[in-house]
């Protein structure tokens, strides 16, 4: 399953140029089984980032770059690293392998976040997301998400923090007009919807990078497939 030399190198005009349907036509291109059950897998995880009013940007005309609006050149950094990452090797281990990749996870981190369970090869889909940096090197004890969420974390305090010196003054103030109320609630507003659209953003360059190198690898020149999902469990 050594395909990965053949993966391209990417840059940001490129991806301006690769729209969201031709991605999940990819899937069809697929002819190893286990691959596409992990792509279908990689490619619900995908959409499932793009919730709601979101959804409309993961339209099939709209470029990779429109659909994720936000430090596009942070997802081709991680794709060009993914190029030496083997997710053929990631198959042929099989479940009892990928739970060995997991093994120094930190308890700490097992308990709230623990890893899912393999059932299938499709299952992997949801472990690649989350815990790739553990295939790469399997001596982590944390995942790299660790630093986003202290990030999201520190934002909130900082504006709770705000909030709170924001209403200590206006105590000091006889009768405070409603401008200034809501004055006082605008900066921790603003921390916490920069931090929240940061760290999705963080979750969607992350599962892009994922979905297209995983697909870069295992993609045949010719269409394999009309429907969406072989059949059978996957592994």
């Amino acid at each position: 399953m050594g395909m990965m030399q053949g993966k391209p190198t990417y840059d940001v005009t490129l991806l301006r140029h690769v729209t969201i349907g031709e991605l999940k036509e990819r899937i069809g291109r697929i002819s190893n089984p286990q691959a596409r059950h992990i792509a279908v897998g990689l490619w619900q995880e995908l959409a499932g980032c793009w919730r709601g009013m979101d959804a409309r940007q993961l339209r099939d005309n709209a470029t990779v770059v429109q659909a994720l609006g936000w430090r596009p050149q942070a997802l081709v950094e991680l794709v060009n690293v993914l190029r030496g990452m083997d997710f053929g090797q990631v198959i042929m281990e099989g479940p009892e392998g990928m739970d060995e990749f997991l093994g120094r996870l930190h308890p700490l981190w097992r308990m709230f976040m623990p890893p899912p369970h393999l059932r299938r090869s499709f299952d992997n889909a949801r472990r690649l997301t989350r815990f790739l940096e553990f295939y790469i090197n399997p001596d982590r004890s944390m995942p790299a998400g660790v630093l986003n969420w202290l990030k999201l974390l520190g934002s909130l305090l900082i504006g709770l923090a705000m909030l709170y010196g924001g209403m200590l003054y206006l105590k000091t103030q006889n009768q405070p007009p409603p401008w200034k109320l809501a004055l006082a609630g605008l900066p921790a507003i603003l921390v916490n919807i920069a931090a929240g659209r940061e760290f999705q953003a963080y979750f969607r360059r992350r599962v892009l990078a994922i979905y297209i190198s995983f697909t870069d690898e295992f993609m045949d020149d010719e269409k394999q497939y009309d429907g969406r999902l072989p059949r059978g469990p996957g592994w």
